[in-house]
Order: structure tokens, then sequence, then C-alpha cells
């Protein structure tokens, strides 16, 4: 049985900084990427980050890949980043990281406030 029939997927961490390289999404067999926070964090007052961002995101997407935006701090790096078309968010913007045991009530508090249209709960401090 192949890892594809476990429904195991793989992800490339921390994209366009480090050893990754462009020669990764053609030899891994990879579902997504994570683009490294480096970049998206600095968006909206870096034009050559917001670029780098933008075509990552046609990129993986032309690779049917998921691209991860890492490092969304504010309201205002995730409604540019949605404009993107990024397909998962990541960042202090919707929560800190909590232990496992957490995760489904603040899941459940999201969804709640979700429907009534306010931001997204904060994660306990810890």
């Amino acid at each position: 049985m192949t890892w594809r029939a476990h429904r195991v997927e793989a992800s490339i961490d921390d994209y366009g900084t480090g050893s990754s390289s462009l020669a990764y999404l053609r030899d891994l067999p990879v579902q997504e990427l994570k683009m490294d926070r480096s970049f998206v964090s600095t968006l909206l007052t870096d034009e050559r980050n917001r670029m780098i961002v933008h075509t990552t995101t046609q990129l993986a997407h032309a690779l049917g890949l998921r691209l991860v935006a890492e490092g969304i701090e504010d309201a205002a790096t995730a409604t540019e980043i949605a404009t993107m078309g990024v397909d998962v968010f990541q960042g202090y913007h919707f929560s800190r990281p909590i232990p496992a045991t957490d995760v489904a009530p603040w899941v459940r508090r999201w969804n709640d406030q979700r429907i009534v249209s306010t931001p997204a709960p904060r994660a306990p401090s810890r």
C-alpha cells in the first residue's frame, strides 16, 4: 500500500528560504507549499515580497498544490492574502500556538463567531 493510499500528504515548509529549491517542486511528491513568513509578514510594505507571494501562489496552483501563507499577523495582511487566492492562512492574527486539547473548543468558538461575522477568536495565552 502506498503513502497516498494512507492519505498521507507532504508539505515543503518555509518555502523560499534556506535550502528550499524549485527542484523540490519537480522532484518531491508534495501537495502543499508553506510560504515563509519573511515574505508574507511584510507584503504590505515591500512590493517585491508582495510580488513573490503573488507569483508563488500562481505557481503553486499551476502545479496543483495548496499554498499556506505563514506569518499573518493582522487583518490587513489577511485581506491582501485573500485577494491573492492563497489557500490556507497561518499566523498570530488567528491564533497563537495552543495545546491539542484546546483546538476543538477554539474551532467551535471560531465557527460560532464566524456566523455573526466577527473576527476569529484569539487562542488562550500560554
